[in-house]
């Protein structure tokens, strides 16, 4: 069963440039998703391969916990980006930051200091 999106124009719905929303584009290069990884001091590296790009951006990261980091700042932008497209719900760089540490924080017993 496929769900088709009320957005039929296949703009991205978190950037006012309006650009073509495809994967690279809505967790990378779309504005909003570039204030998520300035706010993380993530660095994705442009011109490398998928796997360069993440372990580029694991050892700038620094810390042991990049990957949960990484797929829970991704879900909220992902969660954003839905509310917009099938709730018309307004999204903020301040809500995605709520959402973000309301779901990493159970997972901070695991992270040393």
């Amino acid at each position: 069963r496929h769900w088709r999106s009320p957005q039929e124009d296949n703009t991205c719905p978190l950037c006012p440039a309006q650009a073509h929303e495809d994967r690279n584009h809505l967790f990378f290069t779309c504005q909003f998703s570039s204030r998520v990884w300035n706010f993380l001091q993530i660095q994705w590296l442009a011109g490398l391969s998928p796997s360069e790009c993440l372990i580029a951006a694991r050892k700038s990261f620094g810390q042991p916990f990049f990957k949960e980091v990484v797929y829970l700042a991704a879900w909220n932008v992902w969660l954003l980006r839905n509310g917009r497209i099938f709730r018309n719900e307004r999204h903020t760089f301040a809500a995605w930051r709520r959402n973000f540490i309301h779901d990493i924080t159970p997972l901070s017993h695991r992270f040393k200091p």
